[in-house]
């Protein structure tokens, strides 16, 4: 299983319980990790033992992760040189790596390659849509090794939870299978037992008959 988890753009558009499972989670920790703040100050009140301390809005400095994954990144002269495919989170919650897809086309042929967070500048424009730039060329991003990862993704786990209920689906059906195979059997040789004995008694009876008329 991979040591750190991931939130994927297709995962993203396509699982819509995943992405609403993970967008709270990712929603603070992409703030601290900018901001650099610890993570008691996304509280106004520390919470009494029990307490969830649940938050009513976005805080002042804050974004969710769905403003970042998918971004076009751009290097300091402007030009677009990837865009925002994951982000990646340590055990503590906070965003250590930026997964920048590089090339391809609507996704395909892409190579992801791995870029650490705090090398983002990550800020609003003026009509308050999030930028993010990146001091490299897409040379660079093209030579860097592609970004591999060691968890299974829930597409993944679903896949095998899939093919195991599917093996024992099949492991079932093969065993009704040989039982009705079995009890076919036995009925069709008791049919066939039950049909020589009528048979042979039927022989019996028309072998009789012309003794009987004699008499």
């Amino acid at each position: 299983m991979r040591s750190s988890r991931a939130i994927s753009r297709s995962a993203t558009l396509n699982d819509p319980v995943r992405r609403a499972g993970l967008a709270s989670g990712v929603f603070v920790a992409v703030a601290l990790a900018i901001l650099g703040a610890p993570a008691a100050k996304a509280q106004s009140v520390a919470p009494a033992a029990g307490d969830i301390g649940f938050l009513a809005s976005e805080q002042a400095g804050e974004m969710s992760h769905s403003s970042l994954v998918g971004l076009k990144i751009k290097n300091p002269a402007g030009a677009i040189i990837g865009d925002i495919n994951y982000l990646v989170l340590d055990a503590k919650g906070q965003v250590t790596t930026i997964v920048v897809g590089v090339g391809g086309v609507l996704g395909l042929g892409e190579k992801n390659v791995g870029v650490p967070f705090g090398k983002f500048t990550l800020k609003p424009d003026a009509n308050r849509n999030m930028t993010a730039t990146l001091d490299t060329t897409l040379d660079a991003l093209r030579a860097a090794p592609a970004y591999k990862w060691t968890e299974k993704s829930t597409a993944e786990v679903v896949k095998e939870k899939a093919k195991g209920w599917s093996d024992k689906a099949q492991e079932k059906a093969k065993d009704w299978s040989e039982k009705a195979q079995e009890k076919a059997k036995d009925w069709s040789e008791k049919a066939q037992d039950k049909a020589k004995g009528l048979s042979e008694k039927a022989k019996e009876m028309t072998t009789d008959k012309p003794a009987d008329a004699k008499k």
